[in-house]
């Protein structure tokens, strides 16, 4: 677990800050700081906007959404978790997020929840969001997400993906997964076996699970992770049933990392 660090953020050049009174010797000054706000507000609404988009589509939560998200995607997503969590009682700020963010009240329900949601997921893995900067979260992110320079698509880039889990299912399928059913009666099993891997191997079969629900509809990616696993078509079929089984689950493994 890494060590979150406090912090204090100073704005407003040439500003001097008094319990909670801002003097500033120019007008135009003294408009900078809200501005600067409602810019953050708008930028953070139009992040939301695509991640409901995408939830509407696929029903992913937030942190299921990040697995599949680029370097610069997370980079955003960090910002916004970290903005919305500082602002969230502020009126004036949420009233501009979700007025980018969404134009229904339905959509705008789903883009708080879907915050709320992944906040509270971070807090449960020790993140301390009230001091919590986007440098840090982002740190965080890295322990769980890779983060790819842009987004492969199709078979391709599933073997590539798949290529880079080979150790682990080639130390940990057959010994421990493949005589498990995928049936609610080896839930149990299957939990176990995540508590009792190592730390990095838990980690890796987490984010993997979390990948894969994340291409639920993307069958030659699917595909194309499965031949970069294995070339036996029996340990292939075999994971895949497990994969789909667990990707049921995935918010409840989310959590065990």
């Amino acid at each position: 677990m890494i060590k979150l660090r406090n912090f204090w953020v100073a704005l407003a050049i040439g500003c001097a800050f008094s319990m909670g009174t801002t003097s500033c010797g120019d007008d135009d000054d003294e408009d900078e700081p809200k501005q600067e706000q409602v810019n953050k507000a708008t930028e953070a609404g139009n992040v939301m906007k695509e991640v409901v988009d995408s939830y509407n589509i696929k029903g992913a939560n937030l942190l299921d959404q990040a697995t599949s998200m680029t370097k610069d995607q997370l980079q955003k997503l960090a910002e916004t978790v970290v903005e919305y969590n500082k602002n969230k009682n502020n009126s004036e700020w949420m009233q501009t997020f979700l007025g980018t963010a969404a134009s229904s009240e339905a959509d705008k329900k789903a883009t708080t929840d879907l915050l709320d949601d992944a906040i509270s997921q971070l807090e449960n893995i020790g993140v301390v969001m009230n001091e919590v900067t986007t440098k840090d979260l982002l740190d965080t992110f890295s322990e769980y997400f890779e983060g790819k320079d842009q987004l492969g698509e199709g078979e391709a880039d599933g073997i590539k993906q798949g290529a880079t889990h080979k150790d682990l299912f080639d130390a940990i399928y057959e010994e421990k997964l493949a005589s498990i059913p995928a049936t609610e009666e080896g839930l149990d099993q299957m939990f176990n076996v995540f508590q009792t891997l190592p730390a990095d191997q838990q980690t890796e079969l987490v984010n993997v699970v979390l990948a894969w629900a994340n291409k639920s509809d993307d069958v030659a990616w699917q595909e194309g992770f499965l031949s970069g696993v294995s070339a036996d078509a029996a340990t292939q079929q075999g994971l895949k049933e497990k994969l789909d089984f667990l990707a049921k689950y995935k918010t409840y493994i989310a959590a065990m990392a």
